[in-house]
């Protein structure tokens, strides 16, 4: 059985990464968070089957771990805005130049 240790550990360095793909995200770095799914899943797994009593400070360490998601879903999100308005100046639609 895993302690609650370290499944705070584990739920301390998703974060810490998730971190630094957000930093890397802001600088226009490519990021892979193609595993991120998964593991947040197994981590959620884990402690689900803990001890309800035992639960309270991991649930609080997962929602750090789902706000620092959340900052790095709206970097992405406000990069593809971006990209997709620059993509769109680049071929405007017919309707577009009409007077």
């Amino acid at each position: 059985m895993m302690s609650n240790q370290t499944l705070l550990d584990d739920l301390s360095k998703v974060k810490a990464r998730i971190l630094s793909d957000l930093l890397k995200a802001r600088k226009g770095d490519i990021i892979d968070i193609s595993k991120l799914p998964d593991q947040l899943f197994k981590l959620h797994n884990r402690v689900k089957d803990l001890a309800e009593e035992d639960r309270a400070p991991l649930v609080a360490a997962f929602e750090e771990v789902l706000e620092a998601l959340d900052e790095l879903s709206k970097e992405i999100q406000q990069r593809f805005n971006d990209i997709s308005g620059q993509i769109k100046t680049l071929d405007p639609s017919p309707n577009d130049n009409k007077e």
